[in-house]
Order: structure tokens, then sequence, then C-alpha cells
């Protein structure tokens, strides 16, 4: 089968009698198929249909072969660089913009949507993530089909791709994969408290490369998601807004036990960020760390996990206050018997006495 040109200058590539040699139709790509807007450049017949090249939707693999006489490789990432051209380069352009404004606006409307509505804060803070992964990832497809490469192109796009993701770019390619597991299965969402190393906090983004938590301090924390794979996560409440507080007290030696644990278990149940459907416990132990002196752990549900430190804060000021009033304290009214630490005196105090000396 031949096909033959119609027109006063055939491109480069035919013969005398202005027709395609045999089979060459499948080696040349010569242009877009479509229809003309404007006069046509050029068209060829073939046995089923007539094909129509316009100005201004020549490609560049044929400016190439009438230019320089030459075929690009199909099959090639070149392939896929030829077929880039000014309107799909400017709609792979916007479809870019347009998902990150969707997402942006998706996340700002989940916040508020997560604030209005207490109870339902980590449904809605969940599907941040989910919705982000699944925006860029169309938005990938799509930008894949406007510059439409060939099954051999696609491929050998992939394999360098892959390739070049593998020689330099290992800790990126660990990071996706810890955040994809993060996404599957779950071992901490958005909202949860946890301790990820030495990383304590709320977790307020998951992306695909890091997550990010903000410390009781406020301090922003980020986290390689290849953490992940090979450290413990610890997770206080797994998806609810409730969470276990633990609030050490420190009494002496000789404090009489029976008193302490009463006034540990009031300060608990006083304190208005306890959550009462839950129990209450009280243990107390001794220590002899530097020095001889008795712990009281106390452990209480707080009905948020954002106000984790205002109960302990919360308990451990109402136990002092009993503590005093009922003279537990009074082994400790000196410095000298306290349990080892920070000294108490200020660093001008400590310089003058050490002159004096």
């Amino acid at each position: 089968m031949r096909s033959c040109f119609r027109g006063a200058s055939p491109p480069v590539g035919l013969n005398s009698t202005n027709c395609w040699p045999e089979n060459s139709l499948s080696q040349i790509r010569i242009g877009r198929v479509s229809a003309c807007a404007r006069k046509p450049r050029a068209s060829f017949a073939t046995p089923s249909t007539d094909v129509i090249f316009c100005e201004e939707e020549t490609p560049m693999s044929d400016r190439l072969i009438s230019s320089f006489g030459f075929q690009i490789p199909s099959g090639t990432p070149v392939e896929l660089l030829t077929r880039i051209s000014p309107r799909s380069l400017l709609y792979a352009i916007l479809v870019i913009i347009a998902a990150y404004v969707v997402i942006r606006a998706s996340t700002t409307a989940l916040d508020m949507l997560a604030r209005q509505a207490p109870r339902a804060r980590f449904f809605f803070l969940m599907l941040a993530p989910l919705i982000r992964f699944g925006i860029w990832l169309s938005s990938g497809v799509i930008v894949l089909a406007i510059f439409a490469p060939s099954r051999d192109t696609l491929f050998a796009v992939l394999a360098s791709v892959g390739l070049a993701l593998g020689l330099g770019a290992q800790d990126l390619v660990k990071n996706i994969i810890g955040g994809l597991i993060i996404l599957t299965d779950r071992p901490y969402q958005v909202g949860d408290r946890v301790r990820i190393g030495d990383a304590y906090g709320e977790i307020d983004h998951i992306g695909l490369r890091s997550t990010k938590l903000t410390t009781p301090d406020d301090t922003r924390v980020t986290i390689p998601n290849s953490a992940i794979l090979n450290t413990m996560v610890w997770n206080a409440n797994s998806g609810v807004p409730t969470c276990q507080v633990v609030t050490d007290l420190y009494l002496p030696i000789d404090t009489d036990p029976i008193q302490a644990m009463e006034i540990g278990y009031e300060a608990a149940y006083s304190s208005p960020y306890t959550l009462l459907t839950k129990p209450v416990v009280v243990r107390l132990q001794d220590a002899f760390a530097h020095h001889p002196h008795m712990v009281l752990r106390v452990k209480a549900y707080v009905y948020d996990h954002r106000y984790e430190p205002a109960l302990q804060t919360d308990i451990t000021r109402r136990a002092k206050a009993e503590f005093l009033r009922r003279g537990l304290l009074k082994s400790w009214s000196y410095a000298g018997t306290l349990p080892a630490g920070p000294s108490l005196t200020k660093p001008s105090q400590r310089a003058t006495e050490s002159r004096q000396e």
C-alpha cells in the first residue's frame, strides 16, 4: 500500500511520483491529525481517509524532518519532547495550577469543617491527605494524556525516570514509599498525638515526602516518611479526641501514702479538663535516683488531647497546694534534702558566692 501526496511542494521523503515509500508511514511521524481551521498546509490520502496537516498544528517532529531531513526514533524519550507544542505545554501548566488551587481550597474547607464539628474533626482531617494524593495523581494522568505519548515512548520515559530515581534520589523514593504506607496502614493520622523517635506532638500534616507535627512548646518538627519504615511510633489517641495523661508528683520518702493517694484522686477528679467517664488511676512507688523520694503517678483522661499540658498543670497545681496545706512537704523545706536537680540559686548568686570564697 502506498499513500500519495496532494500538493505543490511535497515534504522531504517523497519519491518522484509524490508517494510515500511502502511501510514508511509507520516509521515517520508527520504531524497531528485534525481538522484545519485555516488554510491547510498539505494533505495525503490513504485507502480509508484523507489526512490534513495544518500550519498551526505542525509538531516539532515534522519541522525537524522538513528542515534537516532526518526522523526522530520512535519509542524514545526524545520523541515525547517532539510532541510538546506551546498549546499542550500551556494546558499542562493550567492543569497543575488548577490542582494546586483545588488542594488548597479543599484543605481550607476541611479545616473549617473540623473546627465547626469537633466530634467529626478527625474524620475531616483524615480526608485531607487522601484528597491531596488523589488530586495530584489525577493531574499527573491528565498531563500525560495531554502529551499523548505512544506506548513505547511511555515505557522508555518511565524506565529513564526510574533509573534516575534509583541512582540519585533513593531517599526521595523511600520517603514516597513511607508516605504510601502511612496512607494505607495508617499508624497515625492528622490530629493524632504521637511520639516518633525523640519528637512528640500533634500531627498536623501528612505528605508524600514528610510528616509534620507540632510539639507542646509550639515547635514544628518535620520527619521524613522513610523514618516510619524502621522506627517505632507511639500513638496516644489513635484517631479519637480523648487520650490518657500521666502526671508525676514527687514527695518526701516519709510521706503518708494514704494521704498522698487521696490527694492525687481529688486533684484529678476536681480538674475541669478530666473526662469523668474514664477511670482515674493513682499509683505510688519509691525511687532512689540521687536521693530517696516517693513518686505519686496520676493517670487521667482528658476530653481533648489538645489540653494535655493544661490537665498536667492543673493536677500538679491542685495537688501541690494540698500538699503544702497538710504539711506533707516540710521535710523538703530546705535545699539540702531535695532530690538532685537544677540548682535553686541564680547564676549571678553563684558567681558572687564563688568570688567571696
